[in-house]
């Protein structure tokens, strides 16, 4: 990784860990800022609703902010269901099949930021350290079967974006921010013949352009908000690149 990207090793799902995404745009809700809203908005609602939650989150009282009171912040803005409990617990196992089929270390890490983009971060399902290349994995355990066999039948990019633009926007952020070569998406499902289906994403400079716009739309917007001075430095450069 280059020295624009800064990385947290711990694990994924601790306070240790939300704290960290407190306040801050994250990879796997960047799709619900890349549609607009029916009456020519910048944002559609969903997206105009996370930035609330992201803006809520910048608006902390300091009295909240030790360890006990955090707890019940995180409490009350959590959201768990069966399926996401289910996706969750099967991920190691999905990890171990991906190794073992393709030969490759998976390696886990917590958070990873850009220091050049402002309140913006990921955090990959693994990442995998090459002599020469770096590759970074999405994992998704689908609980409905049915899920998981539409998902083997992905075979490119665009595909993807038809099927599941949220998932094809979380790849691209994860690209984004890792600075990776490649980004698997993977679906997996131990109870099927065909268990395990990737996808390989590339970087690619349109769709990270179009990431940096919306990010940088959503920072204002969030400013705009809470009423604070712009705090938002993107250079007009890293939407060109």
């Amino acid at each position: 990784m280059n020295d624009k990207i800064r990385i947290y090793d711990c694990e994924q799902g601790t306070q240790e860990w939300l704290k960290l995404r407190l306040g801050k745009f994250t990879s796997s809700k960047i799709g619900d800022l890349m549609g607009s809203g029916r009456n020519g908005s910048i944002f559609s609602k969903t997206g105009i609703s996370y930035i609330y939650s992201i803006a809520s989150e910048r608006n902390i009282a300091d009295w909240v902010k030790d360890e006990e009171n955090l707890s019940f912040w995180f409490e009350r803005t959590g959201v768990s269901s069966y399926a996401m409990k289910y996706g969750s617990e099967n991920e190691s196992f999905a990890r171990d099949a991906y190794e073992e089929y393709f030969d490759l270390s998976v390696s886990q890490v917590g958070l990873v930021e850009r220091k050049d983009i402002p309140f913006y971060a990921d955090s990959p399902d693994g990442l995998v350290y090459g002599d020469d290349y770096l590759g970074a994995l999405e994992i998704k355990c689908p609980y409905n079967p049915a899920i998981h066999l539409e998902y083997c039948s992905i075979d490119a990019p665009d595909k993807l974006l038809k099927i599941e633009p949220k998932y094809y926007w979380q790849c691209y952020s994860r690209l984004l921010i890792t600075g990776a070569d490649w980004c698997d998406f993977v679906s997996f499902d131990m109870y099927q013949k065909s268990d395990l289906h990737r996808l390989r994403l590339y970087p690619d400079k349109k769709a990270f352009n179009q990431i940096l716009e919306r990010i940088y739309l959503a920072n204002k917007e969030v400013n705009r908000i809470l009423g604070t001075p712009e705090e938002v430095k993107m250079k007009e450069s890293m939407l060109k690149n």
